[in-house]
């Protein structure tokens, strides 16, 4: 007998159900992928899509069965974990159609006669995948089974010790057309809840308190939680935490969590992020923040920093078991790091002149504008300044004195401004004393004036800059061979386009290990790679 793995429906994420499977029985002790799996994998056609327009159509056309190698206890407790296997059963005969199954019970039938002489009670039921079947075509197929078929035990529905499943895999075309490829008599190992009872339903989007527009797929974030090999204790990165999606499953497993995000409005709950109203959870903060999703799913909260993924505050050391993380690759979210953005020059047109002088057409010219400059502080004390009006009375006799302590006083029409030990250079006596305003001091000591460039920073947030895709692959290699244990795993989102990419173009680094790369079609130009690499030194 042979266990089936029987995996969930779930188009977008077909080529990750071997990767998941296999991350997981590593765990159990179970490194060897060929003793798991007897069938040939690379060409298996049930875990592909054939073409790109398959992820829009209603219905799947294919419904993955694997063949495990594993015992009752390892699938039941793979079941507690995994988000894409449906359930375990344990397969006593196969065949391409009814006839061919019979045919196959005959000759061995002693294989299943121990548990057709059981007296305890069981429950025997039609169970179509890809198609369904109305209460008298199951009947039909239950008793087309008789009289190779008989069990001694009492039927019971409800609660019975035995559940025996007559799988049928049936191919749909999208058009009504149904053919079965193959059909299985198996008992029933053990299956995964079904709807709200599913282990990370309640982690659900559409029932999250705080939400950003490239929040993480709940289903999606599990499953790179599951590569990356995180249980309870682990040490857990997300250097792009965003609104904390793939941190609640790390959470969700007992790991100490630690976030880095450089826009630190989404932690705040300005912005982008938001509060979900169809979450139904009461908010007694003035906004939603991500302390809101994990105060609603009770979990513990991760400690954050404000960080470039690219620059890390961390001592160098093996402090992380994984790093996890879905870094904006310019789609929904620019790609920034921190640092000032290259100025460029700025231009203006100006009167064009001849060599006689004479005006004529305009000419473009680098350089600021000296009639944009009129009110700036470079010319208001300049007796060359251009904004200077010379026909003015009030600043036609404007003169400057110095006084002992080395400060600028003016004196208008003959009268000066200046301190009590200073004297005018006309030599009249002041009339009043007036004490020039001190010029204000920043932190540092410096004057006022030279605090100009502090613009650039847009009040207290500090300047980002937009960098390119592999810039922040390369800044989480390195990031990782800096933080990261040695066995630890390295699990992010890559872009490509669909039907563009080879594993060759997969960016990788001398001190991981390729370990999986699954594909995550997003539509039918763009995937996105999950790529898994595991730290080797």
């Amino acid at each position: 007998m042979k266990t089936l793995a029987i995996f969930r429906k779930k188009p977008y994420y077909t080529t990750f159900c071997i990767p998941e499977a296999k991350s997981l029985l590593k765990d159990f002790g179970i490194n060897n992928s060929v003793d798991i799996f007897p069938d040939d994998l690379k060409g298996h056609e049930q875990l592909a899509l054939e073409h790109p327009g398959q992820i829009n159509e209603p219905l799947f056309p294919t419904f993955p069965l694997v063949y495990m190698n594993i015992d009752d206890e390892t699938a039941k407790a793979l079941l507690e974990r995994s988000v894409l296997i449906k359930a375990f059963v344990k397969v006593y005969y196969e065949g391409k159609d009814l006839a061919e199954l019979k045919e196959n019970i005959k000759k061995n039938i002693g294989l299943i006669q121990p548990e057709m002489d059981s007296t305890e009670t069981f429950a025997f039921r039609v169970e179509p995948l890809n198609a369904t079947l109305t209460k008298e075509e199951q009947v039909e197929s239950m008793n087309s089974l008789e009289p190779e078929i008989f069990f001694q035990g009492k039927v019971n529905l409800k609660d019975p010790k035995r559940i025996f499943w007559l799988l049928e895999d049936w191919e749909n075309d999208n058009k009504g057309n149904y053919k079965l490829k193959r059909i299985y008599l198996s008992k029933l190992i053990a299956r995964a809840a079904k709807g709200e009872k599913f282990f990370n339903e309640k982690y659900k989007l559409t029932a999250r308190a705080y939400l950003g527009p490239t929040s993480c797929d709940n289903d999606l974030a599990f499953m790179m939680t599951n590569l990356a090999r995180v249980k309870k204790g682990d040490f857990v990165l997300d250097p792009f935490f965003g609104t904390g999606g793939l941190i609640i499953p790390s959470a969700h497993f007992g790991a100490v969590t630690f976030g880095g995000e450089l826009d630190m409005r989404v932690l705040q709950g300005y912005g982008v992020g938001r509060y979900n109203p169809q979450s139904k959870f009461e908010i007694t903060e003035k906004r939603a923040n991500i302390w809101t999703n994990f105060r609603q799913y009770g979990l513990q909260r991760p400690e954050i920093l404000r960080m470039d993924s690219s620059k890390t505050p961390f001592r160098k050391g093996e402090i992380f078991d994984a790093i996890i993380c879905d870094p904006p690759y310019g789609i929904r979210a620019m790609v920034r790091e921190m640092g000032m953005r290259e100025k460029t020059k700025n231009k203006y047109f100006r009167k064009k002149k001849d060599k006689s002088g004479a005006k004529g057409g305009e000419e473009e010219v680098e350089g600021d504008n000296p009639d944009e400059l009129s009110g700036s502080d470079e010319f208001s004390d300049s007796e060359e300044s251009p904004t200077k009006d010379e026909s003015s009375p009030e600043k036609k006799e404007t003169k400057t004195t110095e006084t002992k302590e080395g400060e600028i006083t003016t004196t208008k029409e003959g009268v000066s401004q200046e301190t009590k030990e200073s004297k005018t250079t006309e030599g009249k006596e002041p009339l009043e004393e007036v004490k020039l305003p001190e010029k204000k001091a920043n932190e540092t000591g410096a004057p006022e004036e030279e605090k100009t460039n502090l613009r650039d920073y847009g009040q207290h947030y500090l300047p980002t800059r937009v960098i390119k895709v592999n810039e922040i692959v390369e800044g989480l290699y390195r990031l990782g061979s800096q933080v990261l244990k040695v066995g630890g795993r390295l699990v992010f989102l890559y872009p490509v386009r669909r039907g563009k990419w080879k594993e060759e173009d997969i960016p990788t680094d001398k001190q991981f290990r390729l370990v999986e790369f699954c594909e995550n079609p997003m539509n039918k130009k763009m995937s996105r790679i999950c790529v898994v690499a595991e730290k080797l030194f």
